[in-house]
């Protein structure tokens, strides 16, 4: 059984519009939702966003197209540790492309600090951040 939403927005400043849809769309399996809502400790839930690059190849400024923006991942992983009632293992994690830089992806929208703030929130829950490349490339 399978499950899709969509939603439209104008703009990632609509930050309650982007959970509201995030929340409804994490319920609308039951099976998801009862699974989340268990609040076991020892439940792992994987969140793996789209994480190109930091920035467009020829335009640093240029970002929001290259990776899943960082108010939606926010939203997915404040969303889920709540259902998960802040108990358990809540993984971010990608394979940008091997020259990324996966620090500058999680700094984008202050992604990173939004993270430490939602582990002060949740210190039950444990967050990992973790980058699947086995190996990063440094060009020069």
């Amino acid at each position: 059984m399978s499950f899709a939403s969509l939603t439209q927005i104008s703009s990632y400043d609509q930050h309650q519009e982007i959970r509201d849809f995030v929340k409804a769309a994490l319920c609308s399996n039951p099976e998801i939702e009862s699974m989340l809502r268990k609040g076991d400790p020892s439940r792992t839930v994987v969140v793996k966003p789209n994480w190109i690059q930091e920035s467009h190849e020829n335009e640093p400024d240029v970002w929001v197209p290259v990776i899943t923006h960082p108010v939606v991942v926010l939203a997915v992983l404040e969303e889920t540790a709540k259902m998960m009632q802040g108990r358990g293992t809540l993984t971010l994690c990608d394979a940008p492309h091997t020259y990324a830089s996966f620090d500058a992806i999680l700094a984008r929208g202050g992604l990173d600090k939004s993270i430490e703030a939602l582990r002060a929130s949740w210190p039950e829950l444990r967050i990992e951040l973790i980058d699947l490349r086995r190996e990063y490339w440094v060009r020069k």
